[in-house]
């Protein structure tokens, strides 16, 4: 290969960049020297910027003293690569190791996904309709569901012997042993907080004495049921839903409706007692 006569080309980018690249033009090509380490962390090279000027049709990059490298330099190479077909350069890439080739090659393999534009939807009538009926549809299931359970409250006044304490009794259980404690840490925590925050404003009007009243009203009126309620709504009620929900997968509803048993008072009515007694005692 004769060296060309011309001094080789650097981008003025390199100043700043760990990896090093150099441009020059050998036997009527740009030859791209690819050395230094090339780092995603680091700064590296633009090939827009420094092939701008570039009139020849046939652009080679070999390695000189190529050091470590990662995915910045299999970039670098694939906007090239794409630099050079729009501008109907050839791109020439044989001299880099194996590896770094094996990876050209599978990242030219992958076809990029054409982006989708979004398509404004249309609130016809027919839409609004349809929406219409699937939010009455719900409200009617929400009002039915509610209207169902205060039927079971009141067969369970007249007729408490026929309620399944049984089950209303293991869920009790169950929201005690899986509730208490966490209500009662938060309810620890709040209460610290406040007693902390409350001193500090007090002692300022020496009304210190009056924090642990304050502690106390605070968290047995307002921050202890909720609290209670925020853990009894997430843990007891995800649970409720989850078990409910196999149930019906698995079609066991259905099967009890066959039966001619009323689900509400045999599924959920028991869990609606246990959780509307346990709440005041957590």
């Amino acid at each position: 290969m004769k060296a060309s006569s011309s001094e080789p080309v650097i981008s003025p980018e390199l100043k700043a960049a760990t990896a090093s690249l150099e441009a020059g033009l050998a036997d009527g090509e740009c030859l791209v020297k690819l050395a230094g380490d090339w780092r995603l962390t680091g700064a590296f090279p633009s090939w827009a910027g420094m092939m701008a000027n570039t009139a020849v049709a046939n652009v080679r990059v070999v390695p000189e003293n190529l050091g470590s490298w990662d995915t910045s330099l299999v970039l670098f190479l694939k906007h090239g690569e794409t630099w050079c077909a729009q501008a109907k350069k050839s791109f020439s890439a044989e001299a880099l190791p194996g590896n770094l080739q094996a990876l050209l090659r599978q990242l030219a393999a992958v076809k990029g996904t054409k982006p989708v534009n979004p398509v404004a939807v249309k609130l016809d009538c027919k839409t609004s309709e349809n929406l219409t009926k699937r939010l009455a549809g719900k409200l009617t299931e929400i009002v039915s569901f509610i209207g169902e359970c205060a039927l079971g409250f009141l067969s369970l006044a007249k007729n408490p012997r026929q309620f399944r304490w049984m089950d209303c009794l293991v869920e009790m259980q169950k929201c005690w042993a899986s509730s208490l404690l966490i209500v009662g840490l938060i309810s620890f925590l709040v209460g610290v907080i406040l007693a902390f925050q409350a001193a500090v404003q007090l002692q300022q009007f020496g009304a210190a004495v009056y924090v642990a009243d304050l502690v106390g009203l605070a968290v047995v009126r307002e921050m202890g049921p909720m609290m209670a309620a925020i853990i009894m709504a997430g843990s007891i009620g995800a649970g409720f839903a989850a078990q409910l929900g196999n149930m019906k997968v698995d079609d066991e509803i259905d099967a009890l409706e066959t039966l001619g048993i009323a689900t509400v008072n045999f599924l959920a009515l028991p869990r609606l007692v246990a959780v509307t007694v346990m709440m005041p005692v957590l």
